[in-house]
């Protein structure tokens, strides 16, 4: 059975019990891969992001598997929202104009560690690109995006785009698998930053 957007043309908010999870999901609502923010590359970055926050920002392994080293069995996946969604104009010089105007899979997510959110992140898919096996990408559910990403050796990943973002620093990149791109954004929240710091305090 094929994937039917139309039946579900709008993002929709997934049935969260409990007002505190309402709450935190609007907390993280900026936290976007088209927000329209100041994404540049880190050269084009004065003053440069502080050196602690480039090792998250510019390493180039599956963040999935070092939260996982991090979490000491602890890591979680927890969907905010998730669906369909309109293209938007800010996605134009990332997709190009026929691509930005499909409906998109949006998924947003908290990447967490020791019962703390570490990453906000989000994801954007357009249509075209959620064919044959990448189907998959919006069957995830509580599974890491990055688990599936990085078992393909094939896969391609463009520079990222950094931004700063309040108290914290995000990044976002295109991802290419099997001829079809995806865009992915990374907020790296203070609590992953201060788990860090006491890993490495600890060496």
């Amino acid at each position: 059975m094929g994937i039917q957007p139309e039946q579900s043309a709008c993002a929709f908010r997934l049935c969260l019990m409990g007002r505190g999870y309402e709450l935190t999901a609007k907390i993280y609502t900026g936290h976007r891969a088209d927000a329209d923010l100041l994404w540049r590359r880190v050269e084009q970055h004065w003053p440069r992001p502080p050196q602690i926050w480039q090792q998250c920002l510019l390493a180039p392994g599956s963040l999935t598997h070092r939260l996982q080293g991090l979490s000491d069995g602890t890591f979680k996946v927890k969907v905010l929202e998730e669906g369909w969604v309109k293209g938007s104009k800010q996605t134009i010089s990332i997709f190009g104009e026929r691509k930005a105007a499909q409906v998109m899979w949006s998924r947003r997510v908290l990447l967490c560690g020791h019962g703390q959110p570490w990453v906000a992140a989000h994801s954007l898919i357009p249509f075209s690109s959620v064919q044959g096996s990448l189907r998959q990408l919006v069957r995830l559910r509580d599974r890491p995006l990055g688990g599936f990403l990085f078992r393909h050796p094939q896969l391609q990943r463009d520079e990222p785009e950094l931004v700063r973002f309040s108290d914290h620093w995000g990044r976002r990149s295109v991802f290419r698998l099997q001829g079809k791109s995806l865009l992915v954004a990374e907020f790296f929240l203070p609590a992953l930053i201060a788990r860090i710091q006491h890993e490495h305090g600890n060496e």
